[in-house]
């Protein structure tokens, strides 16, 4: 299994030197538009260096500025995935016509991080946008990305568990898969390493346990209908 990692800052406030330092050391801004049921932040961005990944001087390096940054509010987060599990769809026609329950979040407390996610990119070019419907009906949180000049839209699934993050990438590649007319991909990641602060700053919503089994509780009785 050949893993890969990639490292995400949040903030919701940070300074100008800590942006400087953290760009020296490799980070680049993603720009996102379009925020829906997230927040737009101060700065996001992911590590693009030169150092393999994971790395313990790093990530404390990366804490240190971070602590010693009297303005900081946001997260860190460190997140491995395996490439070969990427599931990409070519968008074929389809007659599907079921609607995902909607699926609760919540901003997690202190102390609680996601243990995974999963982000669903749709290539809003090629993609029929009538049917993103079904991806809304989720009401989890996504964005517009710009990647090679065309606009993806990410929705962003975010679990306690990973129990709870396998079967919802399961379940909802297969809909996706069964949806047609969307092309894009969908990517698992686990959470490795997260630093938070405060403990009540401002994360991703997470969908709990007890709202993951809500959630699989309408999909079963919807499938009965």
């Amino acid at each position: 299994m050949n893993l890969k990692y990639d490292i995400h800052l949040s903030a919701s406030q940070i300074s100008q030197q800590t942006i400087e330092a953290i760009v020296q050391l490799g980070f680049q801004r993603d720009e996102f538009a379009n925020n829906t049921r997230c927040e737009t932040t101060a700065y996001h961005g992911t590590y693009r260096g030169l150092e393999l990944l994971p790395n313990d001087s790093l990530w404390s390096n990366l804490c240190n500025i971070l602590d010693n940054d009297p303005e900081f509010i946001g997260g860190l987060e460190e997140e491995e995935f395996d490439p070969t599990e990427t599931l990409f769809f070519s968008g074929r026609e389809s007659s599907f016509q079921n609607i995902f329950p909607k699926m609760l979040t919540e901003q997690p407390p202190p102390n609680v991080y996601k243990a995974c996610d999963i982000h669903i990119s749709i290539d809003l070019e090629k993609s029929n946008s009538a049917n993103l419907k079904y991806l809304e009906a989720l009401e989890v949180a996504s964005f517009d990305k710009p990647k090679d000049g065309v606009i993806h839209r990410i929705f962003t699934v975010t679990c306690e568990s990973i129990d709870d993050g396998r079967k919802a990438y399961l379940i909802i590649g297969d809909y996706i898969k069964s949806i047609g007319s969307l092309i894009g991909k969908m990517k698992y990641e686990k959470t490795v390493r997260f630093y938070r602060r405060p403990e009540t700053a401002y994360t991703l919503p997470l969908t709990n346990k007890r709202s993951f089994q809500m959630w699989l509780n309408q999909l079963e009785l919807s499938h009965a209908e």
